[in-house]
């Protein structure tokens, strides 16, 4: 079995989407708005105040199992996403593009974990690919910090686009050092830097030192 990283610079073989569905992008514009908010509202309803919409019985039992599915999920595996949906006002265009480059390398991490990985749990294998890569870009942004650019905004705008993508690798390994079936609970529950969340930049701070 081999535990090499493929080559990042290497053009990946897998189309940028979400795996099974976990992963949908409210910002792809191959979706409908009507699929976006779709998303976002999946499982708000069990949230909603009891008392405003007249319920079945049936609908009440399913809306219970939903609740008490969640309740039991262990909670912070996303030390640095905000769970709600607020979009990350520092995010620019050329950021989104970055991300989606790094997603979409990340897809392909996850075909070659499940090549490379002896049975059919191949999560802790994609979790080291990932924490290899997200090292990769650490070293980049140490070393932008030891050089700045002359102007302070454009390193304003550098540094966050080397937090974006490590906080979203850091979320990535988070999520997959669960186990799959972690993944496919939370894929639903909550936001992704990915997706464009915003970082939770005191908590990236301690972990990282910027």
């Amino acid at each position: 079995m081999s535990n090499t990283v493929p080559p990042s610079t290497a053009t990946p073989s897998v189309p940028v989407q979400g795996i099974d569905g976990l992963f949908p992008y409210y910002e792809n514009d191959q979706l409908s708005a009507d699929q976006k908010r779709d998303w976002q509202r999946k499982y708000a309803a069990v949230k909603r105040v009891a008392g405003r919409r007249k319920m079945s019985k049936k609908a009440g039992v399913q809306k219970k199992k939903v609740v008490e599915r969640e309740q039991a999920l262990p909670t912070g595996v996303f030390t640095l996403a905000y769970a709600n949906s607020d979009p990350d006002p520092e995010r620019t265009l050329f950021m989104r593009m970055d991300e989606y480059d790094v997603w979409e390398y990340c897809l392909r991490l996850q075909e070659e974990a499940q090549k490379n990985s002896e049975d059919d749990n191949w999560a802790p294998l994609y979790v080291e690919y990932v924490k290899a890569h997200l090292n990769h870009h650490l070293a980049d942004a140490r070393a932008r910090i030891a050089q700045p650019l002359d102007v302070p905004k454009a390193q304003d705008i550098a540094i966050h686009t080397h937090r974006r993508i490590i906080a979203a690798l850091h979320q990535e390994a988070e999520l997959y050092s669960q186990g799959l079936e972690y993944v496919e609970e939370m894929g639903h529950k909550h936001q992704f830097i990915f997706n464009g969340c915003r970082v939770k930049k005191a908590e990236f701070r301690k972990i990282y030192g910027f």
